[in-house]
């Protein structure tokens, strides 16, 4: 954060498998307002892990070297967010004494402490620490229990953890890209900072966010995240579908995914026809559009039974009573909100940031990450390895 030009001020850096987007947003109380904005398309990343720091270096370079000049300052210290297969979380809990006393800050932070686990396995680290809710000697579901009264204090927090290596890559690249990278959040808290209300987090919903190399999802319940968990397909795979099952090259299915694209061959026309590029200099070729929408749905189902494997494992299959809340780029296929609600047998929506400023120019579900991490810099006072204790 900082305050010069525009008043306080944060930049929140979300590094995608296909596009790295910097934005710029100002703070007035609870009010975000983008001011600045800039995107590149990613090199060196693939499905949330760096695979070449300078080429991912450049590409930050040049999202951000954007997003100064719309912004009209320099930019020093981004947000980043992280996304990859390897994040995944517990729940966990620990218990202190107090000794009768009134409980403060300092007990607080001992009771979170006690609750995270000391060692992972694996070379994973621990990336956030949330609490969930407090219990003071008999008195349950207590949300802050700093000037309460009471001998033994349970805290209950959701640790989310991924490699160590991918966290310190991805700043690793923020820093060659001349960055102080602030912190490094995980994208599915990310999002639902940006596209979940306060009372669908508090009824119970899942957040799912489909990038273009794996879907993050998140689920919420009484207003704090209870599952996160990764899946490891993305749009990039219905592409890869597509270029095999026409015979086209990957860039023309991606063009093709994207105009004439359907998740649910029911809604296309029967009699529509498009025309597919072939491979080398044959000649392009007219086919049943519901010949891509059979590819593109197939994907999606195995896209959404991941989804569904999830909500089971947490124990959520009936809690989600504010259903399902689909963002990222892939969450604009058309037909996908439909196949997701017979697929979940829930309702679904599909969500975009709502913010001041250039909101409407980044009014669309594939920003939500980048919103997000503006929103959680802005709300959030201490670095995410320290939990998210409200300021």
């Amino acid at each position: 954060m900082t305050g010069a030009g525009h008043g306080l001020h944060v930049v929140g850096l979300d590094v995608g498998t296909s596009r790295v987007v910097a934005l710029v947003a100002g703070i007035a109380g609870d009010r975000l307002d983008v001011f600045g904005l800039g995107t590149a398309d990613s090199e060196g990343i693939r499905r949330g892990s760096v695979t070449h720091l300078d080429a991912a270096a450049a590409s930050i370079r040049r999202a951000v070297a954007e997003a100064e000049l719309t912004a009209g300052l320099a930019i020093h210290g981004v947000h980043l967010g992280m996304s990859g297969a390897h994040v995944s979380a517990v729940n966990s809990r620990g218990v202190v004494t107090t000794a009768g006393r009134a409980i403060d800050r300092a007990d607080v932070v001992r009771a979170v402490t006690a609750a995270t686990p000391l060692m992972l396995s694996g070379g994973r680290e621990i990336l956030h620490v949330v609490p969930q809710h407090f219990k003071v000697d008999e008195r349950d579901e207590v949300g802050d229990p700093c000037g309460m009264t009471g001998t033994r204090l349970e805290a209950n927090v959701h640790v989310i953890a991924g490699h160590a290596s991918s966290a310190r890559d991805l700043a690793a690249c923020a820093s060659r890209a001349g960055l102080a990278p602030f912190d490094v959040v995980v994208s599915q808290l990310a999002v639902a900072e940006s596209v979940l209300t306060a009372d669908e987090k508090e009824l119970g919903v899942a957040v799912v966010d489909i990038g273009a190399g794996m879907t993050g999802m998140a689920l919420y319940e009484r207003g704090v995240p209870w599952h996160t968990a990764a899946i490891d397909l993305g749009g990039d795979h219905l592409t890869a579908d597509v270029a095999i099952g026409l015979r086209t090259p990957t860039r023309d299915a991606e063009r093709l995914k994207c105009r004439s694209g359907c998740a649910l061959t029911p809604l296309v026309d029967a009699m529509e026809e498009i025309v597919v590029p072939s491979l080398g200099d044959r000649p392009p070729r007219m086919l049943p559009r519901r010949v891509l929408a059979t590819i593109l749905q197939a994907r999606s189902e195995e896209l959404l039974r991941g989804v569904a494997r999830e909500i089971a494992a947490a124990g959520f299959e009936h809690r989600l009573t504010a259903g399902v809340v689909l963002c990222g780029g892939g969450a604009l296929l058309p037909g996908f909100t439909e196949l997701a609600e017979l697929s979940l047998g829930t309702t679904v929506r599909c969500a975009a940031p709502e913010v001041g400023g250039l909101g409407d120019q980044v009014a669309s579900p594939s920003f939500a990450a980048a919103v997000g991490l503006a929103r959680y810099a802005s709300r959030f006072r201490f670095p995410s390895i320290c939990g998210l204790l409200p300021r």
